[in-house]
């Protein structure tokens, strides 16, 4: 519980970003509300952190809030908020087989995931982080998701040379 409160409430940052990934180390379920809080902290080092605790705990129920700090200004915070996406897709492949209704949010989750790689992708970003987006969106375009790929790097929108090696990476 301290480290839970330190990581949205102490003044410092430096406290703040190592409360974060203790919490991930703990891998304690209780820590990911406060954790997806500490997303939307003004100091990069801590949302970066609570990205990487949130894919150490690797409970799929981070996956929208990590989505969304993909569009971070942060190279930092995308690329952990990327590979947490993917610990968290990894887990999931090994768990239980998911009845229908999970498989199909696990589905359309992983859609909007690719769409927002793309853009990393294809926009200014970090060549390293580029690269990563790119891994990112080969290992989660499993046979589920290959046929909403097409829809996820906006065809038109981006050169046709490489929007057909990002459909090669789906296949």
């Amino acid at each position: 519980k301290p480290l839970m409160e330190a990581v949205l409430d102490d003044p410092s940052q430096r406290i703040r970003a190592e409360a974060a990934w203790a919490l991930g180390a703990t891998r304690d379920e209780l820590a990911i509300i406060p954790l997806v809080e500490a997303l939307n902290d003004i100091d990069c080092c801590v949302r970066a952190n609570a990205a990487g605790a949130l894919g150490a705990i690797g409970n799929p129920s981070a996956h929208r809030a990590l989505r969304q700090a993909l569009d971070d200004t942060s190279d930092e915070v995308c690329l952990s908020s990327i590979e947490a996406l993917l610990k968290i897709s990894r887990r999931s492949d090994k768990g239980d087989a998911p009845d229908k209704h999970r498989k199909q949010v696990a589905e359309t989750e992983s859609v909007e995931v690719i769409r927002r790689l793309a853009t990393i992708l294809t926009g200014e970003r970090n060549v390293y982080l580029r690269l990563r987006a790119a891994e990112a969106i080969k290992a989660l375009s499993g046979p589920d998701v290959t046929s909403e790929i097409e829809l996820a790097i906006l065809p038109g929108q981006i050169p046709h040379d490489l929007h057909a090696w990002l459909l090669d990476l789906a296949t």
